[in-house]
């Protein structure tokens, strides 16, 4: 019943926090604040996901707004309810997705503001907040280490996947943990290496990053990665690695090469004329 109430209230909070008149929209989004912080006071059930869908209102107002104020509003209040220490469970696959649009900001002091929060959690609450939603915390960092607003956040954001994938390896993620694999065995693609993959192929799209610092790191990491965890992978998981992580990367060089040539050959062609 509940959720059939709140499906016609959280419509009608995203109509209103969507109001042309800034007022209208900044009230609209400070009631939703108090309603949901009344709710995550009270303790979610292990099997309940209701704190997920009663953040998603942040999160689809956070990717359609075009104020700035008041994506900067969305943001801080959801940094208040990380502070307030409600609660929050299922709650965190919502807060990653409105810090993932928070990435792609324009506005430096969102991005900067978005980015220390989510360092913070993982650096301090990784084991408490992470395990459920391991992939949308992984998706958030590889969009704040794309984001052109500062190379600083983009490195530290790298640094922090390392931080996941060794928390990950560890076991901390419920089915993360890498397992030997036996030769004798017809290995398929593991349900544990859907947890890696995300990871991978967000550090290989990194490695073509235009700024050089962020993606001679991506790269870095990336190879120290398949160094240390590649003996864990299966065959198939190798295989998927080649074709769609590491040959990627060698497209780009190759194609970036073959760029730089045509421009030198333009540059000479100019000169010599």
């Amino acid at each position: 019943v509940w959720s059939r109430i709140w499906y016609v209230l959280s419509n009608h909070f995203i109509a209103a926090g969507s109001h042309p008149d800034e007022k209208v929209a900044m009230h609209a989004i400070y009631s939703l604040k108090q309603l949901v912080i009344k709710y995550l006071e009270r303790a979610e059930l292990a099997s309940f996901t209701f704190q997920n869908d009663i953040l998603k209102p942040f999160v689809i107002l956070m990717r359609n707004s075009r104020n700035e104020r008041i994506r900067k509003l969305l943001v801080d209040c959801i940094v208040q309810m990380i502070k307030s220490k409600v609660g929050i469970k299922s709650g965190w696959r919502s807060v990653f997705m409105v810090f993932t649009a928070a990435a792609s900001d324009e506005l430096g002091s969102i991005v900067e503001s978005a980015f220390e929060n989510v360092e913070q959690v993982i650096l301090e609450h990784f084991d408490q907040v992470v395990g459920d939603c391991f992939l949308d915390c992984v998706n958030c960092l590889i969009s704040f280490a794309n984001s052109k607003s500062s190379p600083r956040i983009s490195l530290k954001a790298i640094a922090l996947l390392r931080i996941c994938e060794d928390r990950l390896a560890e076991g901390f993620i419920p089915g993360g943990k890498l397992k030997p694999i036996n030769a004798n065995v017809d290995t398929t693609y593991d349900v544990t290496e859907h947890y890696w993959f995300p990871m991978l192929a967000g550090l290989s799209d990194l490695t073509s990053d235009p700024r050089a610092e962020i993606s001679k790191c991506a790269l870095e990491v990336l190879f120290d990665l398949l160094n240390e965890r590649g003996r864990h992978f299966s065959p198939t998981f190798w295989e998927s690695i080649f074709h769609r992580v590491l040959f990627p990367i060698f497209d780009h060089v190759r194609h970036a090469g073959k760029e730089s040539t045509a421009a030198s050959r333009d540059g000479w062609i100019r000169e010599t004329s």
